[in-house]
């Protein structure tokens, strides 16, 4: 065993009541996020222009504005007098531009102001300013144009009144300065100005020089510019622009400044569409950035001729924090016939025999059920580590393109042990007739190795390490097979594993838990953290899930044994509420291979005790809780090997089990 707490003894002595005390109070107790910044936004959406002759309707920008305004009222928690919608009618140039500047006016230090258009886009001509024009500005971009959003009463795109009818890029520039300054008067803290384009030729509309370095005109049929230099000036290219600097702001666009936004009869603008499903997407939580947003909006597989961009501080958090956790949803990648493709697969927990509802786009959880459409099982065939192949009995097509899903019944698999035999080692005992057991021909498809010792049985990992020394015991043979089975259960089983992140940090402790000092010590080129002996972390569970979780963490030896870390012995259980953080501090003592961490969180108060004891102890406060809990009657089926006959349990809700962090051992 080499890990341990520092409030521990080594050989994991039960507590005495002093230690138990500071680790109730002190080492585990839940952190609470400080008070998250305000949201307030301004929303503009034009899908009927008064000259259908020159831009031509669109159906999607009433609805887009109408899907996001709901997005930041439910998932972010914005009160809806906080979040203005501009009439269309009264979409003018002036009308969008006076209605961002009253939203800057009335934005508070600390805030995040949003501000989001869908609508036409276009590319005009830069010009010297007409007298008195006060935003607009002789500045040109290495193309000669100003990226444009195109006003409900826009004329023809050759009519030379044009110019006058369009919100230019200086415009936003100006803007994004002046809402800098107004969220972070001191040119810093958490106030945040986030641009939102859905539109035509958006990319670089914040004139942001991090986003430039176009050489190409603005492919666009009623207007000529000049051509562009034949050399970017990198001076232009590598310098921020911006006024505000580079810190507090980000702009999404839909697409490139050569681009033209696309949109979709069956949900509006693809690029509003990837946002707003990426901003209900449980993988983003209040720890989430721009960065994690992008990157969920460029995996968006419908994208035609059409490359999002995103300018700014990309690491800013989404939102000022205000994500609400959700529980994670599955989604239909394709409809073959009767099957659909799932965007998960076992590594994420759908086993051949797993049931998932579908339900219509929108649904927000399984309580849904007036939009309930099918159920659908996973099965074998198309089914891996990344994606799940389901057969369906109903369901229109259609819908099940655009279904969402939530498993209604956890198949975990069987509780099976794959063995390689020594062909001199089968007799020496009667294991293939055990339900954990199966037999397997060849060394490299097996988890355990059985080689004949001079007449007695040696049991050891395919992947390195012994197992069992020699020994002709049945009992001991079979009681080390079990674990061994239960421990490569344990490993594989990952059920909702967004809903819990873990992390663990190298560092030191001078006192108690708020004492630790982050060492700075990278991970190696495997990604995992290497401890010696005497070296010590912060391991950091949070709750990312919709209901509060009893934390456990189970700790996987470098020996093959499957320890429970915490809590142990007489340590209180802790209740984590959603969005708080556990903390718990770590000690290693040296060895060698690899440390592991498995965290499981469970709505009932469980004690995994017995699973380093075969069942020889359980809670004595509460010595129903582990048995009566869903959870606690999977580990116990675990525990004797009964799965292989009952390899399904119900309400996958009321557990969380993520995968295993591993660390190496010095």
């Amino acid at each position: 065993m080499a890990l341990i707490s520092r409030f521990r003894r080594k050989g994991r002595q039960i507590l005495n009541l002093a230690v138990a005390g500071l680790l109730c109070t002190t080492m585990a107790g839940p952190v609470l996020a400080d008070k998250k910044p305000q949201i307030r936004g301004f929303l503009v959406g034009i899908g009927a222009y008064q000259n259908p002759d020159a831009w031509s309707p669109l159906e999607g920008p009433p609805n887009d504005v109408a899907r996001l305004k709901k997005t930041l009222m439910s998932r972010f928690g914005t009160p809806d007098d906080r979040l203005v919608v501009l009439p269309e009618s009264q979409a003018t140039k002036d009308g969008i531009q006076q209605g961002l500047l009253n939203l800057i006016e009335s934005a508070q230090p600390g805030e995040t102001v949003i501000f989001y258009y869908a609508g036409h886009g276009f590319a005009v001509d830069n010009r010297q300013p007409p007298e008195g024009a006060v935003f607009e500005k002789y500045d040109p971009e290495d193309d000669g144009l100003d990226e444009c959003l195109v006003a409900i009463d826009a004329t023809k795109p050759d009519d030379p009144s044009l110019a006058d009818r369009v919100v230019r890029d200086d415009f936003f520039e100006t803007a994004l300065k002046k809402a800098v300054e107004k969220v972070r008067p001191n040119g810093d803290g958490p106030g945040s100005v986030i641009f939102l384009f859905d539109s035509c030729h958006s990319g670089t509309i914040s004139r942001s020089a991090n986003a430039l370095g176009k050489v190409e005109r603005t492919n666009l049929k009623y207007r000529s510019a000049p051509k562009p230099p034949a050399v970017n000036n990198p001076a232009i290219l590598e310098a921020s622009r911006h006024g505000a600097g580079a810190k507090g702001w980000v702009v999404l666009s839909a697409c490139g400044p050569r681009q033209t936004a696309k949109e979709d009869p069956s949900h509006g603008g693809d690029f509003t569409n990837a946002l707003v499903t990426a901003l209900e997407d449980p993988r983003l939580g209040p720890d989430s950035t721009y960065k994690d947003l992008m990157r969920l909006i460029s995996a968006t597989p419908y994208f035609y001729d059409q490359d999002p961009v995103s300018e700014g501080d990309r690491d800013l958090v989404l939102f000022g924090g205000q994500a609400k956790p959700r529980e994670a949803s599955i989604s239909v990648l394709e409809v073959r016939g009767n099957q659909v493709v799932l965007d998960r697969g076992k590594l994420l927990g759908l086993n051949p025999g797993t049931k998932v509802g579908l339900y219509q786009v929108g649904a927000t959880s399984a309580d849904d059920k007036g939009k309930f459409i099918t159920e659908a099982v996973v099965q074998p065939a198309g089914t891996d580590l990344y994606r799940a192949t389901a057969q369906v009995e109903k369901g229109n097509p259609n819908d099940l393109r655009s279904a969402v899903g939530w498993v209604t019944e956890q198949n975990f698999g069987q509780v099976e042990l794959p063995i390689y035999f020594d062909p001199n080692a089968e007799a020496l005992s009667n294991l293939t007739e055990d339900p954990v057991v199966k037999k397997v021909s060849r060394g490299s498809d097996a988890a355990v190795l059985a080689w004949n010792e001079n007449g007695k049985l040696r049991l050891e990992r395919a992947s390195g390490g012994e197992i069992l020394a020699p020994t002709a015991e049945p009992s001991m043979i079979r009681r080390a097979l079990r674990g061994e089975a239960r421990r490569l259960y344990l490993t594989r089983m990952v059920n909702q594993p967004q809903s819990l992140d873990v992390e663990i940090l190298p560092g030191t402790f001078s006192g108690g838990i708020d004492s630790f000092q982050a060492s700075g010590v990278e991970p190696d080129s495997e990604g995992k953290y290497v401890f010696g002996s005497g070296e010590q972390a912060l391991l950091k569970v949070k709750n990312n899930s919709t209901s509060p979780l009893f934390i456990s963490v189970l700790n996987f030896t470098p020996d093959g044994g499957v320890k429970v870390f915490y809590p142990y012995g007489v340590e209180a259980k802790k209740k984590l509420a959603p969005g708080q953080t556990l903390h718990i501090d770590c000690a290693f003592d040296g060895g060698s291979g690899q440390e592991g961490f498995k965290v499981i969180g469970t709505s009932q108060e469980i004690d995994l005790l017995f699973l380093e004891t075969n069942g020889q102890e359980r809670s004595a406060a509460q010595p129903e809780a582990t048995l009566n809990s869903p959870f606690g009657q999977l580990m116990g089926s675990v525990m004797t090997g009964t799965r292989a006959s009952r390899p399904s349990i119900k309400e996958p809700s009321e557990y969380v089990a993520k995968e295993i962090l591993w660390v190496k051992l010095k």
